[in-house]
């Protein structure tokens, strides 16, 4: 099993952010309209459910979890575009990786995220060793 990507759109959303920071500011920064920002949230939680989906969540805990990071994602976003400072967007994508992958590793107790090498599809597998039965 190999580890699996988390958020793989997100360099591409970076980028373009930072491309066209100032429309960005514009547009979902904290002067512009709602209407705008929940258009914008939306098209964000499509990415992100769609990237959560490959995960083995079977509940009500997937749907949770895309809301969660994607408010995450939309607010440090906003805040990257809005800060004073010249944050590089490599740091900015590691941070909501690593953000992401600490967060949701709660939600099921210890978890890590994996592919599957017999179906591809990637799972969440828990990193808590359980005793064997029979005394061991």
């Amino acid at each position: 099993m190999r580890d699996v990507k988390m958020l793989p759109f997100a360099r591409g959303l970076i980028d373009h952010i930072q491309e066209q920071r100032r429309l960005f500011r514009a547009i979902v920064g904290r002067r512009s309209g709602i209407v705008v920002q929940a258009r914008f949230r939306m098209m964000v939680h499509e990415l992100v459910a769609e990237d959560l989906a490959r995960f083995r969540y079977t509940d009500w805990r997937g749907d949770a979890a895309s809301h969660y990071v994607t408010g995450a994602l939309v607010q440090v976003l906003a805040w990257w575009v809005d800060a004073k400072s010249s944050i590089p967007a490599d740091a900015i994508e590691a941070f909501l990786i690593e953000a992401t992958m600490n967060a949701l590793s709660g939600t099921h107790g210890r978890n890590r995220y994996v592919s599957s090498a017999a179906d591809g599809v990637p799972q969440i597998r828990s990193g808590v060793r359980r005793r064997r039965q029979g005394g061991d």
